[in-house]
């Protein structure tokens, strides 16, 4: 299948729209007056079960860049409260002059008013340049309404990063204005599935023929917007909502980006000065092909430092996490990329956006949307992309969260993309050999192969669960069954594919004239993820997935097979998604054959129902029973 990419949802909108004429306007709100209708209102006329509404969201940014927002949330119910605080971020590029903030509720009939009050307002540092202020507001109840409004100056040349439109609870009116000189490049990047209530341009400029003074006029609103939901396999719920991204750096290109970057004194200053760790590192041997020399640097520092949890691509001071063995995601790939460096390697940074962050734009390099760093190493003319961060990180595996299309590798020399798509398949394979006694009672012994984000999946859950806990929980779905002596392999060896074995049994069927079995006892598919009769988003995997099972059921003499279930071939037209089942009986034997293959990674809204119909037919086919019958 092809994808038609997510692009057909986000209208670039470059610095000049078409004036709409006649536009409506929102709803009169000012900030410190709150009326007995907003108090008394019962429920959300967009979602009647939401819990909270923001009832008006305004923001305001004048020619000298001073910047006030002012929004007011509705409170319905006490689910609703977690609305109550709020946090703002505060970059080392701006500074916020004002917080105002009132709870409103009603009294015995009349409007009572409840400032915010400074020890409800608490700022703390993040990392670096940024911070974040937590607001609580006082003596919310059912039926609140909240006011809130900050002002911000930001530097000249600086502005925000987006404004965000929709949220996860309704929004009843959401609206930008900003004035800015048309010399100053700013190209907007305008994203989401609803549709503008106002989306102007108008020349405010005052006689002046001077071309620095011409000034324009945007204003920017959206009204009536239902929550935004998260859809099962999204890249990320950030590439649908409605928002628009500002660019204030002239649109630069990747290539200009990657110049501005590699010249900063942040980052280039921090990153040329490792000689440290020529004399640091422990001597690798020289013989070792390029190969085997960037795996023993990737296991060394992965296993030598701690990550402190923070994301990024603006790497700290290496010397001082070197010593204290911590640090970010950037300053522990950088000291990765230095490592393989000072060895002899050639090893550059790349940066990129996580999934949960969104996707990079096509073609202008928006600086807030890289959010994280990892490490490029040349290995023959193949670049390998790792990350050091995490102790079950598997050498040329990045974490599922960077699976995310495709990063920027930095190089003053030679920079360019690179992709983040796994190549090959990510695997899972189960073995099953079953023996029923005369009596009806099932034992036997399951056998799993995980590979590549299956098996770090597995090693995460054994490491948090502790084997006793990880096989009680495994598939629980399945009550019948008791696991016993669960036995793993490679569990510390990230190179080997992960081996699973436990041992199974089942005495709810003994002593029945008929017995019913799931043809696939244990499967990683046990339901269909496409549940919903429609879909908003397209489809996305984060890699390609092959799962095998293979089973053996042993018959005593005294049962036959009243029942298998058909074999089924089901696969699309360009075999972006395969499954083949078989069951068949031979003598006393019942071999089950089972294998699902997902080829594409990106699937359309179009094709939506064929993609639901496929999984719910595997699942079907995997819940099949087989029938068996005691004989005399």
């Amino acid at each position: 299948m092809l994808f038609r990419t997510t692009c057909t949802l986000l209208l670039i909108l470059c610095s000049l729209q078409i004036v709409t004429a006649q536009e409506p306007e929102g709803p009169s709100l000012v900030f410190g007056e709150v009326s007995i209708a907003e108090l008394e209102k019962p429920e959300s006329l967009i979602e009647q079960s939401a819990s909270a509404e923001i009832l008006g969201d305004y923001g305001n940014i004048d020619k000298t860049g001073k910047y006030v927002r002012f929004t007011r949330i509705k409170i319905y119910n006490q689910d609703g409260y977690s609305h109550a605080n709020v946090e703002i971020p505060k970059y080392g590029n701006t500074k916020i002059s004002k917080i105002r903030g009132f709870t409103y509720n009603l009294a015995d009939g009349a409007v009572e008013k409840t400032p915010i009050i400074a020890d409800q307002i608490i700022e703390e540092t993040i990392m670096d340049q940024f911070k974040r202020i937590t607001i609580t507001f006082p003596k919310v109840k059912p039926g609140a309404v909240l006011d809130l409004e900050i002002v911000r100056k930001f530097k000249q040349g600086y502005a925000i990063n987006e404004w965000v439109f929709q949220r996860d609870i309704p929004v009843v009116w959401s609206e930008l204005v900003l004035l800015k000189y048309t010399a100053r490049k700013v190209i907007f990047f305008s994203q989401g599935l609803e549709p503008y209530t106002i989306s102007e341009q108008k020349d405010v400029s005052k006689s002046s023929t001077k071309y620095i003074d011409r000034i324009t006029h945007h204003r920017w609103a959206r009204s009536n917007l239902k929550p935004i939901k998260s859809e099962p396999f999204i890249s990320s719920i950030n590439n649908f909502i409605a928002k628009i991204d500002f660019q204030y750096i002239g649109g630069s290109s990747y290539f200009d980006y990657n110049n501005v970057l590699c010249y900063n004194a942040a980052f280039n200053e921090t990153i040329n000065k490792t000689k440290f760790m020529k004399s640091a590192l422990p001597a690798f041997d020289k013989s070792l092909s390029d190969l085997e020399k960037a795996k023993q640097i990737f296991a060394y520092i992965r296993d030598n430092m701690d990550w402190n949890g923070a994301f990024g691509k603006i790497p700290g001071n290496l010397r001082d996490a070197w010593k204290t063995k911590g640090g970010s995601v950037p300053t522990i790939n950088y000291l990765l990329t230095a490592a393989l460096q000072n060895n002899g390697l050639r090893s550059d940074p790349v940066i990129l956006s996580t999934r949960k962050n969104g996707l990079l734009h096509p073609v202008y390099a928006v600086n807030n949307e890289f959010n994280y760093l990892v490490c490029g190493v040349l290995i023959g003319e193949e670049w390998m992309l790792l990350d050091a961060s995490e102790k079950n990180h598997q050498f040329g595996i990045l974490p599922k969260r960077c699976l995310n299309e495709k990063g920027w590798r930095l190089s003053k020399a030679d920079p360019g993309w690179v992709s983040l798509i796994p190549k090959g398949y990510v695997t899972s394979a189960t073995e099953a050999q079953v023996t029923m006694s005369k009596k009806g009672f099932l034992s036997g012994k399951i056998k799993n192969r995980y590979t590549s984000y299956q098996g770090y999946g597995q090693r995460q859950k054994l490491v948090n669960q502790g084997h006793k806990m990880y096989l009680k929980q495994k598939d629980s779905k399945l009550v019948d069954w008791e696991f016993s002596n669960l036995t793993v392999e490679n569990e510390d060896d990230l190179s080997m594919p992960l081996m699973i074995s436990y041992e199974i049994a089942n005495a709810e069927k003994e002593g029945n004239n008929l017995i019913y079995l799931d043809p696939v006892i244990t499967s990683l598919l046990n339901h269909n993820p496409f549940e919903a009769e429609a879909r908003l988003m397209p489809i996305n995997f984060p890699y390609r997935t092959l799962d095998r099972y293979e089973s053996i059921i042993e018959l005593p003499d005294n049962y036959t097979v009243e029942e298998l279930p058909s074999p089924a071939i089901l696969k699309t037209t360009d075999l972006d998604l395969f499954f083949q089942f078989s069951a068949t009986a031979i003598d006393n034997k019942i071999q089950i054959t089972s294998s699902l293959r997902i080829n594409g990674l990106n699937y359309p809204v179009e094709e939506y129902p064929e993609v639901k119909s496929f999984f719910e037919t595997v699942v079907n086919k995997q819940s099949e029973q087989i029938v068996l019958r005691r004989v005399e």
